[in-house]
């Protein structure tokens, strides 16, 4: 009886063993995700400035594909123009693929002569 206690000490102490020295957990902090890998997005405008009734077409590129879709939207953050004066197309760019076009329509409205503005930033909002 004696001999079956020592065996089992002696098991039970290399278990101990081996979980304390398989103990190396890093103790610093690492980063959940490297921001190294995240594609950068290029905008550029085809023009400035349009009439009422056209588009501006705004052409959005990024420098690698991702396994996933962005949308991209845009803010109004100033301007004279509001709401009613235009309208927004986002410019989705399909996983797997590296450009997308967005399309501002810009409204006819009765105020011919009132030239207005719009000033804002085009961004991903919301991720999926």
């Amino acid at each position: 009886m004696r001999k079956h206690i020592i065996y089992n000490v002696l098991g039970l102490a290399f278990i101990v063993a081996g979980m304390v020295a398989c103990d190396t957990a890093s103790q610093d902090v690492e980063p959940v995700i490297s921001p190294d890998g995240y594609p950068t997005a290029t905008v550029a405008p085809v023009a400035t400035s349009v009439s009422e009734g056209n588009q501006l077409i705004i052409n959005i590129t990024t420098d690698k594909m991702i396994d996933r879709s962005l949308t991209f939207t845009f803010k109004q953050t100033g301007g004279t123009a509001n709401a009613d004066d235009y309208s927004v197309e986002p410019a989705v760019i399909a996983p797997y693929s590296k450009s997308a076009q967005m399309v501002i329509n810009t409204n006819i409205d009765f105020d011919f002569a009132a030239s207005e503005t719009i000033i804002g930033e085009i961004g991903v909002y919301s991720i999926a």
